[in-house]
């Protein structure tokens, strides 16, 4: 089980602190980096597949895209 950063955006002291991941699958969701508490709303995570994706909701909560 892995997330690997793939890029951010804006810095991680700002209030809208974005971050897209790669993850190895779904099981990896429920276990996000310690950062994940400073991410916004709209940050997103996916397979390498790309058959998988989720998004950050404005709840903190990473959601599924799709299906």
């Amino acid at each position: 089980m892995a997330w690997k950063l793939i890029e951010t955006e804006g810095d991680w002291t700002d209030r809208a602190h974005r971050a897209t991941y790669m993850v190895d699958s779904a099981a990896d969701i429920p276990s996000p980096p310690d950062e994940n508490s400073l991410l916004s709303a709209g940050s997103v995570a996916y397979t390498a597949d790309l058959t998988q994706m989720w998004q950050k909701d404005g709840n903190g909560q990473w959601v599924k895209v799709g299906g």
